[in-house]
């Protein structure tokens, strides 16, 4: 009984002892949680305050990839951020500076010039007094202006020249380039780039066409080769030993690219884009997302012309002094409606159109992309959309200007002429400007609107008759539409004639100077190209190699602006 009532006493004698050990393992269980749960809080607020300096930095890089899209350029400066959610809002607290930009040109291996802008980011969250996080990266944008070129078509592009013409600067096309001068000499100077390049004898009257290909070193083209091939076949079975050849010209198509590598697509202007028709169509408030809205010309003009009326972006009424919309007098003619009226042979149809002072649309020094939207259809005419804008009075220019519109456009004489934009040597040219359009036709300094009121064979009277020194001039980049037929681009005018012309321009120059891009099929002007109501002028054009450089591209040009991560960083503070 002793042994058992001595083991029981040892067993009341632990029983403190194990409830104490029991106490002190639960005290330190319970601070081990509260550590444990400390340090969850902090890591909690570590990730959250990490998330906010993400989000910043990437509101951050699609800030800076607008406004480069925007032709706009990226100052150093420092903003604050709003970031975190629920009870975190008020708590959370962040700061985004950009440091001083490094602007640099590149070219690459098919002498594309690509301007790359490296900005560093600097991204400072603090969650109340806790945590403080700073992130920094530093983020590379690649430029690539569409204007640099001097002949660009999303799909075949023709060179099918009747008089001698030379190109001075980049051709590509996104399809097939085909080359056939027709009793003429063509010559490029610069890189020609494309899935693949055509060309053979002009098969209409077996005339050999004359062809010089750039030149490798930049020295210009080579001597001008005959092709006789009546089978129009691809350059590299026209050419004996083309290998050796490429090395020493600038030409390089599909897997036919030398050392550069394969001839990728340029899908420029229209990033997210499956019709590129859209840059010039009017808003879609409901459809136009974002990346829209940073690209359509009427999403990006400061002044825009729509039903009679003038409007800012936030289509608020325009306060102009004086309306552009007018009447050149003299022998146009205008109508009942107001419009300007005339026979356009191609559409077979007369044309209403409204008239734009060009010298009054740029009395507001604000307005460098002005988006002019129209749609008239005439009932008269078979519901036939005869409308469009017809610019008269553009010789002087007073700054860089961009005129854009979803319809047609005729240019009545020349056009930015005014020596008045100074370049970085101290020289001076015309103002960078380019006309934006579904369609594009520009009439001479002696074009008679009264006499274009019927149809006339061949253009009707030579300009040159009326004027023995006649001459106009364009300096201006166009992105227009060409005729399309049966889905092609192919025998619808080519190159040289996306300037459409409706006159007689026997011997007469048509002196122009800038860029010319192709990228959709026009929709308001679909008549067949033909050649039977018109002579096409004498074509001294040349591709201004201002517009190599980003800062003199036109306003609002289109172009491609790609992101890349260099490098990264983040510190606890």
């Amino acid at each position: 009984m002793r042994g058992i009532s001595r083991e029981q006493g040892y067993i009341l004698m632990l029983v403190p002892v194990i409830l104490v050990g029991i106490s002190a393992l639960t005290f330190r269980s319970i601070e081990r949680s509260q550590v444990s749960m400390r340090i969850a809080g902090a890591q909690l607020g570590y990730l959250q305050t990490r998330l906010c300096a993400e989000q910043c930095a990437a509101v951050a890089v699609n800030e800076t990839n607008r406004t480069l899209e925007s032709n706009g350029h990226v100052t150093s400066r420092g903003e604050a951020c709003a970031c975190g959610s629920g009870d975190t809002v008020a708590a959370m607290t962040c700061g985004t500076s950009f440091a001083p930009p490094e602007e640099r040109r590149e070219t690459n291996c098919y002498g594309l010039e690509v301007a790359k802008t490296d900005v560093d980011i600097g991204i400072s969250c603090r969650e109340g007094d806790r945590q403080a996080i700073t992130l920094k990266e530093n983020v590379s944008f690649q430029e690539v202006p569409i204007f640099q070129f001097a002949v660009f078509f999303d799909k075949v592009l023709e060179l099918y020249p009747g008089a001698d013409m030379d190109i001075t600067g980049r051709i590509h096309s996104n399809d097939t380039v085909r080359v056939f001068p027709c009793q003429a000499n063509m010559r490029m100077y610069d890189w020609i780039t494309s899935a693949t390049v055509i060309t053979g004898q002009y098969s209409k009257d077996n005339t050999p066409s004359w062809e010089a290909f750039p030149l490798m070193d930049g020295s210009g083209p080579d001597a001008l080769m005959a092709f006789t091939n009546k089978t129009h076949r691809p350059l590299h079975e026209l050419i004996p030993d083309f290998e050796n050849w490429q090395k020493n010209h600038r030409v390089a198509y599909g897997d036919h690219a030398g050392g550069c590598g394969h001839v990728d697509r340029l899908d420029l202007p229209v990033k997210g884009l499956t019709d590129p028709h859209a840059l010039i169509e009017w808003r879609d408030l409901a459809g136009d997302g974002a990346e829209l809205k940073r690209q359509k010309y009427a999403w990006r003009a400061s002044l825009i012309y729509k039903g009679g009326t003038w409007s800012d972006n936030d289509m608020l009424p325009a306060m102009l002094g004086q309306d552009p919309v007018g009447h050149p007098g003299g022998k146009v003619n205008k109508d009942a409606l107001g419009r300007i009226t005339f026979w356009d042979s191609q559409a077979q149809a007369f044309m209403r159109l409204v008239g734009i002072n060009v010298a009054k649309l740029q009395q507001r020094a604000g307005d460098s992309i002005i988006y002019l939207y129209d749609n008239f259809p005439d009932m008269a005419q078979g519901g036939k959309d005869v409308g469009g804008f017809f610019l008269y009075n553009g010789n002087s220019l007073k700054r860089p200007l961009t005129i854009a519109s979803n319809h047609r456009v005729y240019n009545w004489g020349d056009f930015n002429t005014a020596i008045g934009y100074k370049l970085p040597d101290g020289t001076r040219s015309p103002y960078p400007a380019s006309i934006v359009s579904d369609y594009y036709v520009h009439f001479s300094n002696e074009w008679d609107g009264a006499a274009a009121m019927k149809p006339q064979p061949s253009g009707g009277v030579a300009i040159k008759s009326r004027n023995p020194s006649a001459r106009t001039i364009l300096n201006a980049c166009v992105m227009s539409g060409m005729n399309e037929k049966n889905g092609s681009f192919t025998l619808q005018g080519g190159y040289q004639n996306l300037i459409h012309f409706s006159e007689n321009w026997a011997d007469v120059p048509f002196q122009y100077t800038g860029s010319t891009v192709c990228l959709w099929a026009a929709r308001n002007a679909s008549g067949a190209y033909s050649t039977s109501w018109y002579h096409p002028p004498n074509r001294p054009w040349t591709f201004d190699p201002m517009y190599k450089k980003m800062e003199n591209m036109p306003p609002g040009t289109p172009r491609l602006v790609a992101p890349k991560l260099n490098n990264w960083e983040i510190s606890r503070n």
